[in-house]
């Protein structure tokens, strides 16, 4: 059980150190038509994180559910994480689309009376209600 505790503690460490999500790009005014080229996309990749000591190396793969055809995940360092791999652990729904439902409206939510936007501190909350609205989403859709 300790083992199981210090790699979880390890894995937490590790995503707390990644970097933070930049913030919105502030609006900028149009520039008039020039003749520049488009900037070359980046390419797309997988989420993957690779946490190891002496004995042990685990990946942590952040999965895709739905991607263009035209994308190959299973390529480079993520192809090379399934092949080295002894096990392969998977999020796996076994429950039909209605028992899902409930399970997640029982798991997902708070209980009657508890908000979201009540166990946030007034500059979360001020934070969060701005980031929804600029999404054009009701906050109190969330509430629960």
């Amino acid at each position: 059980m300790q083992t199981i505790s210090r790699w979880l503690a390890l894995i937490a460490a590790a995503l707390a150190a990644l970097p933070a999500l930049p913030a919105a790009a502030e609006e900028k005014t149009p520039e008039a038509p020039a003749a520049k080229a488009a900037p070359a996309a980046e390419p797309v990749h997988p989420a993957l994180w690779k946490i190891a000591d002496e004995d042990t190396t685990i990946y942590l793969f952040g999965t895709i559910h739905a991607l263009p055809a035209r994308i190959d995940w299973l390529e480079g360092p993520v192809a090379a994480a399934f092949e080295e791999s002894g096990e392969l652990v998977t999020e796996i729904v076994r429950e039909g689309p209605a028992e899902m439902q409930t399970l997640v409206f029982d798991k997902a939510t708070l209980p009657e009376g508890e908000t979201l936007r009540g166990l946030l501190s007034d500059e979360q909350k001020a934070q969060y209600e701005a980031a929804l609205a600029a999404l054009g989403m009701p906050a109190q859709a969330f509430d629960r």
